[in-house]
């Protein structure tokens, strides 16, 4: 479903932000998108795969698809305005903010005491790679790039996940999945040379 957020993107930037598409940029979306149902799937398609979100989990993922489109598509201009170190401070002291009063609320200080090594190593990665430097690189690209551009770097993420489960957990990987990533690049490539 992530593989909607550029698709969601660039709808949304070809109406508001008034991007322009040519066959280049359009075929490197579908194609890209094509990779990533690939790489997902790993070539393995059922009358599934199109069907609509059978739990509310799926269905919340799907809406937040459509969020995140709008969400870099409206924050576009303030991310020109701010610069990527400043919106990047902004969304995580809101994002703090928001969250706060649930975590005094459910005495969210306790579970640390529980956590390992490695948990501690996960929620490190999460706050300052995935979380922190994530969105800094996220904002730096809108900075510069139209919104489409920095979408379609979306299709990568399927490829980025496989790569760390290889490694992480010997995930074996099949010629469809191969097949996909490439497809995924090409996709991406088209986009980013339109």
């Amino acid at each position: 479903m992530i593989g909607l957020i550029p698709v969601w993107s660039a709808l949304l930037a070809a109406v508001l932000l008034r991007e322009r598409f040519g066959p280049r940029k359009i075929a490197g979306l579908v194609v890209g998108f094509a990779g990533a149902v690939l790489v997902v799937t790993r070539g393995e398609f059922g009358g599934g795969l199109l069907a609509l979100p059978s739990t509310r989990g799926d269905l919340l993922v799907l809406a937040s698809t459509l969020n995140w489109a709008v969400y870099s598509v409206l924050g576009h201009a303030t991310i020109r305005r701010l610069g990527p170190t400043r919106a990047t401070a902004g969304g995580m002291l809101m994002g703090w903010l928001v969250l706060a009063p649930f975590f005094v609320a459910s005495a969210g200080w306790s579970d640390y005491a529980r956590l390992s090594p490695s948990g501690w190593g996960a929620l490190l990665f999460l706050g300052l790679a995935a979380s922190g430097l994530g969105y800094l690189f996220w904002y730096g690209a809108l900075e510069r790039i139209e919104t489409s551009r920095v979408a379609a770097l979306l299709y990568l993420e399927p490829l980025v996940t496989l790569a760390a489960a290889v490694v992480l957990i010997g995930e074996p990987v099949g010629l469809a999945t191969v097949v996909g990533g490439l497809t995924v690049m090409g996709g991406v490539v088209l986009v980013q040379t339109a």
